[in-house]
């Protein structure tokens, strides 16, 4: 799992289960995309970044809005709001998500 992160909260993500983390430098697309270079295949966005995101994520990947945000979208991305703050903080479900993700691709 990746994370997007200042150098401040790196030993936080990782220890959080990140495996590798990508610093905050400029803005998220352009950081993420020099980790990734064709995108995210899915996001979860826990800034309330919304439609900045999507440049992060891959042609046809998935973003999960932990706001609740819907669009619109771009480029086949797929838009997963998660309006409820209990779900924010359900792990498992967040964990099922990105598994289901990485089961479609």
């Amino acid at each position: 799992m990746l994370a997007y992160a200042s150098e401040a909260d790196q030993k936080t993500v990782r220890a959080l289960g990140a495996d590798q983390v990508v610093l905050r430098r400029r803005n998220a697309t352009s950081d993420i995309r020099g980790a990734l270079s064709g995108g995210a295949p899915a996001l979860i966005d826990c800034a309330a970044l919304n439609a900045q995101a999507l440049g992060a994520v891959a042609d046809g990947g998935a973003l999960v809005s932990l706001k609740g945000w819907t669009g619109p979208t771009e480029r086949g991305i797929a838009i997963h709001p998660i309006s409820s703050y209990s779900a924010a903080t359900d792990t498992a479900l967040l964990h099922r998500i990105a598994r289901r993700r990485r089961t479609a691709s």
